[in-house]
């Protein structure tokens, strides 16, 4: 359970790296003109940090020896930082991320009622929360019948007909002449 732990700490960190990586790729394209979809790890490095990359040679060169360092320059020249970090991050967050298991506590913190009202067959929820509705009083007239506030003239209200009953036609749209 810890290894998991450090795990998913430790993806969750790589996928941080792999934010700062993508910022610094676009400061460096930015910076030296690149075009492109995405700036090579390589490049950011060197341009960033370039005694470090000498270093970073030097260490896999005295580890590995030549072939060994153009192994990891030619990855480095051809992906991305944030793809470098990005995958192995996502992969160890995705792999190792806690799962809440339910305990036989969990049922007893729903209240009856609750747990009543968890529907098994989904086809049929909006039937059943629609009449259980009507049942409870919930339903005072046609909700889903569309509005005409955007057209004034359909409306009867009292401010249109003056108090009278009678319609006043100066909120009527204009009416249309047929072109003959």
């Amino acid at each position: 359970m810890a290894v998991a732990r450090i795990a998913f700490i430790t993806g969750c960190l790589l996928l941080l790296a792999a934010a700062a990586a993508a910022v610094a790729e676009a400061v460096v394209r930015g910076a030296i003109g690149l075009a492109g979809l995405w700036t090579p790890a390589f490049e950011v490095w060197a341009t960033l940090a370039p005694e470090g990359l000498e270093s970073t040679r030097t260490w896999i060169r005295h580890l590995a020896g030549q072939e060994g360092w153009s192994a990891v320059s030619t990855v480095l020249r051809r992906v991305p930082a944030s793809l470098l970090l990005g995958v192995p991050g996502a992969v160890l967050v995705w792999w190792t991320r806690p799962r809440r298991r339910p305990d036989e506590d969990d049922t007893d913190a729903l209240d009856e009622d609750t747990a009543a009202d968890l529907d098994e067959d989904p086809v049929f929820l909006y039937e059943r929360l629609a009449r259980r509705a009507r049942e409870e009083g919930y339903v005072e007239g046609d909700d889903m019948a569309p509005t005409d506030s955007h057209r004034p003239w359909l409306n009867d209200s009292d401010e249109r007909d003056g108090g009278d009953g009678e319609r006043n036609t100066s909120a009527d749209p204009p009416s249309r002449t047929p072109d003959a």
